[in-house]
Parts: C-alpha cells; sequence; structure tokens
C-alpha cells in the first residue's frame, strides 16, 4: 500500500471524547465573555478583580486574577463545590467562616475566632488607647451638655459559644470586651451598656442571631434596643418622658423572609441555601432614609417635642433604627466609628449613642479630629503659635527607633517659628526639621507669609524610654522668643 493511500482508523468514541473536550473548552472561553454562570461581589462579600486597561507590566498578573474571578461558569462551580463541602461534609469553604452545630455560622474573621479562643489578648497598653478615645469623647460632649452611651454588639460566638464546634477551645480569661466595658463603668461622663446578658436571655423565647449571618436578627436588634433606650432614659431623667419607654414585645409584627445571609455567601452558597430570617417589627415601622455616598441614615418623628438623637454605628447599629425611630424627632446616624464634631454642634442633639462590634476592639482606636474637639485644658487665649501635630496618634502603640513626628506650626505676622521641640513626660528629647512645605496649610491658612512651608517632619527613638503610657506634645519657639504648646496627647511605647 503506498503512502498516498494510507489512512489512519479513529475510532467513533474517541472523536466523541476529542469533540466533547473542545466544545467544552469553547465553552468556558464564550461563558466568560458572556458572563454565563457568575457571581456578584455581594455573593462571596468580597471585591473582585478588574479586568487591567492597560498593557504594562502588571498586566499578565492583573488579567490572571480577572480570570480567577470571572471565568465562565465560576459561580456554578464554587456552588457546586460549596455546596459538596459545607452541606454534605460539613467542611468549611472559606477560612473566615466556621461551620458550628445545628446550621449555625460563625464568622472568624477580623479577630473574631482569635477573641474566642483567647489568643488575642487586650494589652494594658491597647485598652489604655481606647478607654482614652471615649474619655476625651466624653469629655468634650460633656462641655455641650450631651450625655454620651456607649455599646457593644456582641459576636455571635459570645451569645452562642454552645453552638461552636466542640473542636474550637474556648478561653476562660476575661475577654477584650470585659475588660474594655469594666474600664469604661466607672467613667463618669459616660454610659457603658453591655447588652451580653439581654441577648443571653432573649435567646431562650427567640433567635438572638440569624443561623448563616454575621449579625444579629430582628428579634437581636429589639433586645439591644430596648436596653440602649433603658440606658438614655436613665442617662437623661430629664427628658425621659419625651423619650419613652420601650415597646413591648407584644406590640411587635411577626412574620417571616426568605433571605441570603453573609456567611452562606462567603462559602458561595448564597443562590441555593437562603434562612427564612424571623421578622420582628416595630407597628407602622417606617422607611429609614439612607444616603450611601455620606454613608448615614436619617429617621425620626419630626415631632419637635421629642429630643433629637446622633449615633455612630455599623452595621449591627443599623438594625436599631427602625426601633428608635418612634421616640426621637430627628436621627442622624453615620456608619463610621469616628466622632464626627461638625455633625453634633450642626445636629444638636439631646444624646450621643456609638455602636460598635465587638470585634472592632482588635483594632487600634480611630484618631479623632482632636483640634476640632478642644477641652479646657487644650485652650490657649490669644495664641503667638499654633498648629497641628498629625503623628502620633493619640492612643496610639508605637514602637522602634523611627516613630515618626509629623504636623504643621505657625506664627504671628512678621515673625516666624524658629525652633519646634519634641516634649515627652515634660522633657524636650528631639527637633524635628521645620519650614517644609505644607500646599494645604496655605489654601487653610492664606496670607501667611510661612503657610506655604509651615511643615515639620521628625522621628522620635521610642528605645530611649520605658515601656508604657507616655505624655507628647510639640513646644513652639517663634522668632521673638514666644512659646507655646502643641498636640498634647498621650500615647504608649511597647518595644
Amino acid at each position: 500500500m503506498s503512502a498516498a493511500t494510507l489512512k489512519v482508523f479513529v475510532p467513533s468514541s474517541s472523536r466523541l471524547v476529542v469533540a466533547a473536550f473542545f466544545t467544552a473548552l469553547w465553552l468556558f472561553f464564550v461563558g466568560t465573555w458572556l458572563g454565563w454562570g457568575q457571581f456578584n461581589s455581594s455573593d462571596e462579600n468580597r471585591t473582585f478583580s478588574v479586568l487591567p486597561q492597560r498593557l504594562d507590566a502588571g498586566f499578565p498578573g492583573g488579567l490572571k486574577l480577572y480570570l480567577h474571578d470571572h471565568f465562565g461558569f465560576r459561580g456554578w462551580l464554587v456552588t457546586l463545590n460549596a455546596y459538596l463541602r459545607a452541606q454534605m461534609f460539613r467542611t468549611s469553604t472559606s477560612p473566615r467562616v466556621v461551620i458550628g452545630k445545628k446550621g449555625f455560622l460563625f464568622y472568624a474573621d477580623e479577630g473574631a475566632l482569635e477573641n474566642y479562643i483567647g489568643t488575642s489578648t487586650m494589652t494594658d497598653c491597647e485598652l489604655e488607647s481606647w478607654v482614652q478615645l471615649f474619655d476625651r469623647r466624653a469629655a468634650w460632649l460633656a462641655l455641650h451638655k450631651i450625655p454620651l452611651v456607649v455599646t457593644i454588639a456582641p459576636d455571635k460566638h459570645t451569645i452562642y459559644p454552645e453552638m461552636m464546634p466542640d473542636g474550637i477551645p474556648r478561653s476562660s480569661a476575661p475577654s477584650r470586651t470585659d475588660r474594655f466595658i469594666a474600664a469604661l463603668r466607672s467613667r463618669a461622663n459616660l454610659t457603658i451598656v453591655d447588652l451580653r446578658p439581654a441577648l443571653k436571655e432573649a435567646k431562650q423565647d427567640r433567635r438572638s442571631y440569624y443561623l448563616t449571618d454575621t449579625h444579629w436578627s430582628q428579634w437581636g436588634a429589639y433586645t439591644a434596643y430596648r436596653e440602649v433606650l433603658r440606658a438614655i432614659n436613665k442617662t437623661l431623667p430629664d427628658l425621659a418622658p419625651r423619650v419613652g419607654e420601650p415597646l413591648e414585645p407584644a406590640k411587635l409584627q411577626t412574620g417571616a423572609m426568605l433571605q441570603t445571609g453573609d456567611l452562606n455567601r462567603i462559602l458561595g452558597l448564597g443562590s441555593i441555601a437562603p434562612e427564612t430570617k424571623e421578622l420582628v417589627r416595630p407597628p407602622n415601622s417606617p422607611p429609614v432614609i439612607t444616603n450611601v455616598e455620606e454613608a448615614f441614615y436619617t429617621a425620626g418623628t419630626s415631632n419637635l417635642a421629642q429630643p433629637r438623637l446622633v449615633m455612630m454605628l455599623d452595621s449591627f447599629g443599623s438594625f436599631l433604627i427602625p426601633y428608635l425611630h418612634g421616640h426621637f424627632s430627628r436621627i442622624y446616624a453615620l456608619r463610621t466609628w469616628l466622632l464626627d464634631p461638625m455633625t453634633v454642634t450642626r445636629e444638636h442633639p439631646d444624646v450621643v449613642v456609638i455602636e460598635m462590634v465587638e470585634r472592632r476592639l482588635n483594632e487600634a482606636p480611630p484618631p479623632d479630629p482632636e483640634l476640632a474637639m478642644p477641652l479646657p485644658s487644650d485652650a490657649v487665649q490669644d495664641p503667638k503659635v499654633w498648629g497641628v501635630v498629625d503623628e502620633p496618634f493619640q492612643g496610639s502603640e508605637v514602637s522602634g527607633a523611627d516613630v515618626k513626628v509629623s504636623g504643621w506650626a505657625l506664627a504671628l505676622q512678621p515673625n516666624s517659628i524658629h525652633k519646634v521641640e519634641i516634649m515627652l513626660d515634660g522633657k524636650v528629647v528631639g527637633e524635628p526639621n521645620i519650614h517644609l512645605p505644607r500646599p494645604d496649610v496655605d489654601k487653610v491658612q492664606p496670607g501667611m507669609r510661612d503657610s506655604p512651608i509651615a511643615g515639620l517632619k521628625g522621628t522620635l527613638d521610642s528605645r530611649r524610654f520605658p515601656n508604657g503610657r507616655h505624655r507628647f506634645s510639640l513646644k513652639l519657639t517663634d522668632s521673638t522668643g514666644r512659646t507655646g504648646e502643641i498636640g498634647r496627647r498621650q500615647f504608649c511605647i511597647a518595644n
């Protein structure tokens, strides 16, 4: 047989396999292009990668990340994998979620699991930083005759430890929340509300937290609302009649809704395993006006006979708004843990409530705008020199040889800043560089000769000083010898 007449026989079954392979390959390409079987970012409670727009050195890596998040039918495959692992074999598909007993899911990220185990203990320095933050907030609000109520939304495992897996040990040592609440209870200018006992008691009647969500349920939020409102009434006995008593359970409207929990979405089960969540709503609950861009909620009855409320909160606190709505003429709630003095002075509230989730205590305290919240001890009459300290932050924990010191300073014309000294515990410990460019200062302090060069920067070697709390400030001296002090604050050295 000649080479021209040689034929290769390919079994029909092999042809089908090859055809199926190439069909599946092209199907995934088409699925990626057309977005078939995809998840949205909200389905997994994270931000997806975007397609890189420029052909530069980062393009291959960016394309790889994009294809990882957007390849064809990814959502369906992730869901199938999650169902097999989580529903059938009780194995979590994400380190951010712990699968507990009886359908309970627990959030394990942001130090929440470490808090439960006890491997993330609060140091004295961290505790002091948090206490100083709230001391200053309470003192500043007290100057404006506004009481402060603080509450912590417990993580789910704090209220339902019995539903955590048996293989995860629970610490018996005082938690960060234990120490924080105990420290704030002795403060005169604020009221701390411990929600844990009430939520543990409430779970005997209805579930206080959702099974597949990080948040408390509407019943849990109602329980928290009652405790917060009682604290407000106790703090404001003169205003208590205007605030009114908490809603009784019999007045609530009950029902149920089918909704996906955020922990289910993290596992990849969001599209096939919704949770039946019990509704516990106040009567004639009004809609809450939401402005996402500025991240605030406004509510209230507009009845001027009722007091006004300002809240700083997170997603847990937003559950409280429908219940608090009927007790206040206006509620202005910001999705932030910062105390915004401009909001407080503009809103003229009768009380300020700050709510934050328990795991927030694993982080550093937020840097409040201290110069916008002056206390009497910080007031300077007719200042000849003034400025702002940007770093170090109030209540921060510092270490090492290069602790950053930065800010700006000015003197009344025609004088200029001659010298800046770093003060620690009342003693001079160094001098930063001065007369550095600060175009931002030039915009807010126009017309001053030295505004464009008002900046200062330096470092502090914290190893020269003992660990623990220290008092910091900057001493300014102008060209005529006049002096002043700015940026008084405390921080902890932890080498």
